[in-house]
């Protein structure tokens, strides 16, 4: 029921954003398209232009339509497990253009398979850190580390910066989204932490988490 929740909840947001993003680029496409036909007699130069602005506006709001159908459907095999989920997870984004590489030692995929919740915690932060590669960061490749280290689930999900957002001024410590702050709250849930900055020209997004039987540590501060 947790679970199920949690994917409401997620795919509420996903919807909400779908919603006013493509709202806002259709929006920009009619006003568009009406001003070049009310200059098509005036200005033809001018009419042009817009047509060209809306035709690249229709493809912004197609690729971004096409990102958030990956986002909200990431594993088309329910019965997946451990690194052969987050595999998939990553094969979704990869339809996107973007090259995803994903890496683990035999103790985490075990740890994966075998551990539901920490499984659900790493599966969201995964699909939550490729989303934001693509919608925010403009990313082009994303590099997901996974390891067991002294009973703890290591995660981090590094990804580069477009050319438009690379010449942006570095924030090191981003403002939390909804998406973000459901990670690190549940992080926190199970005595984990999670952080989530910008360092030298990369986004990283990292969450450990002490695996079951381990005894939880106290809440780390997120940053």
């Amino acid at each position: 029921m947790e679970k199920e929740l949690l994917l409401s909840d997620e795919r509420a947001r996903s919807a909400r954003e779908l919603h006013d993003g493509l709202g806002h680029r259709l929006t920009l496409v009619s006003m568009s398209l009406e001003l070049a036909e009310r200059m098509r007699g005036i200005d033809v130069d001018q009419a042009w232009e817009e047509i060209r602005t809306a035709k690249d506006t229709t493809s912004d709001a197609l690729a971004e339509m096409r990102m958030w159908v990956r986002a909200l459907n990431p594993v088309r095999d329910a019965g997946a497990r451990g690194l052969a989920a987050l595999e998939l997870i990553a094969e979704s984004f990869r339809g996107t253009g973007l090259t995803v590489d994903v890496s683990g030692d035999e103790a985490s995929d075990r740890e994966l398979a075998s551990d539901d919740e920490v499984a659900l915690l790493i599966y969201r932060a995964v699909q939550e850190g490729l989303t934001n590669a693509l919608r925010h960061s403009r990313a082009r490749t994303v590099r997901i580390f996974l390891a067991v280290k002294e009973r703890r689930m290591e995660l981090a999900v590094i990804n580069d910066f477009g050319w438009a957002t690379a010449a942006e001024p570095p924030e090191s410590v981003p403002d939390f989204g909804f998406g973000l702050r459901g990670i690190s709250d549940r992080a926190a849930e199970h005595g984990g932490s999670m952080h989530a900055r910008r360092i030298d020209g990369e986004f990283h997004l990292d969450v450990v988490v002490p695996l079951s039987g381990s005894g939880a540590p106290g809440r780390e501060e997120t940053t």
